[in-house]
């Protein structure tokens, strides 16, 4: 039993470090933010006014997405209550999984800036998530103009010009300006592969997941992007790719300029602004849409127009990193209007729940989940 509890208490007290470090994914976040706020009321009584005082202003600005830095104020005072809270949420962790502690809404927080980049040997570098872009050029640097990497450590050891690589996370946006002044926005749980340098003919990358492209213009050398099963060839133009694996079509929307879509398995299309092809298994569509709900993201916006819950809940699901779960049917029921993607999941879903859905966030397994339901 002593064991067991010496083990809970230093689980408890890494968890404590990584929050103060800022490492902690956000489940872990969510643990000791939950059990803050059910535990705070209490520490008054036992801080006096000057610290309690100190505890409210410090939590009201950990609410607003705050740095880390703000929790090492709050630290001295609370730390060693929230650890015994802490310690004992993993000692009954061991006799009984953690799938069932509930989690407030308003403890989700939405995604940010947040990419890997990896060259082509395997090394790779988290970029920094106080910065939105980086840029290609003799140095690889952010859009500040502070070096990420040099041009001697973006080749291979062989001297050779590495291919690239920058992947977000669920939860994660990046942008990169490309060697021809290309730019890239990638969205959540998104991965753009491309080379340090273009050469030859054409001007080639790949894109998994939903990007937004603003194309440099170059007659001599087209630019081409595979994407999930097609070749989109362009010269200069604004589009917009969604080619999630998981989504059971590909979208392609024009925003301005001209575009050619391959599909692997149908004819080529062309699109003209305020297009979109839907390419799936079975078939090849063009529909006119408003080009402003595609490119929303980019911007800052959840816009939905008309969205069914499975297409507006998917990208919920992906921004604030958690797992959606009916409970019963998917409701038959459309969403509209633009939402800010700087909001707490649970201001979101305030807004959302208008439309007659309730909801429930628990923690299980590894993750956060949102059942969904009716009232």
């Amino acid at each position: 039993m002593m064991e067991e509890k010496d083990s809970s208490l230093g689980r408890g007290i890494r968890l404590l470090d990584k929050y103060r470090q800022g490492t902690a994914t956000p489940q872990e976040r969510a643990v000791v933010e939950s059990w803050y706020t059910k535990y705070a009321s209490e520490l008054p009584k036992k801080t006096g006014k000057d610290e309690a005082a100190v505890q409210k202003r410090v939590w009201a600005k950990l609410n607003r997405r705050p740095k880390v830095y703000y929790l090492r104020k709050w630290i001295p005072y609370t730390a060693a209550a929230v650890l015994v809270v802490i310690t004992a949420y993993f000692s009954m962790g061991d006799r009984q999984q953690m799938s069932d502690a509930t989690v407030t809404t308003e403890e989700i927080q939405p995604g940010g800036n947040r990419a890997t980049l990896t060259f082509a040997d395997g090394r790779s570098v988290k970029l920094d998530e106080g910065m939105d872009g980086i840029v290609m050029g003799e140095d690889v640097t952010y859009l500040d103009g502070r070096q990420v990497v040099s041009k001697g450590d973006a080749t291979s050891s062989d001297g050779a010009k590495a291919a690239m690589t920058i992947s977000t996370p669920r939860g994660g946006q990046y942008r990169v300006v490309l060697d021809d002044g290309t730019e890239v926005w990638l969205n959540a749980e998104s991965t753009l592969h491309y080379p340090a340098k273009f050469n030859g003919k054409y001007r080639l990358v790949e894109i998994e997941g939903e990007a937004y492209f603003a194309i440099a213009k170059d007659p001599q050398k087209p630019f081409k992007l595979r994407a999930k099963g097609q070749l989109i060839e362009v010269l200069g133009t604004e589009f917009n790719v969604s080619a999630y694996a998981n989504d059971a079509a590909t979208q392609t929307t024009l925003v301005r300029g001209k575009i050619r879509v391959q599909p692997d398995r149908y004819d080529a299309v062309i699109l003209h602004p305020g297009q979109q092809s839907i390419v799936d298994s079975t078939s090849v569509n063009i529909e006119k849409v408003n080009v402003g709900q595609y490119a929303a993201w980019k911007e800052g916006y959840f816009y939905f127009n008309g969205d069914s819950p499975e297409d507006a809940f998917a990208q919920l699901s992906r921004w604030y990193d958690i797992e959606v779960v009916y409970s019963g049917r998917v409701p038959k029921l459309a969403f509209y209007g633009e939402i800010e993607r700087n909001k707490t999941l649970g201001s979101l879903l305030k807004i959302l729940h208008k439309a007659g859905l309730d909801f429930q966030v628990v923690h299980k397994g590894n993750r956060n989940q949102l059942i969904i339901g009716r009232h």
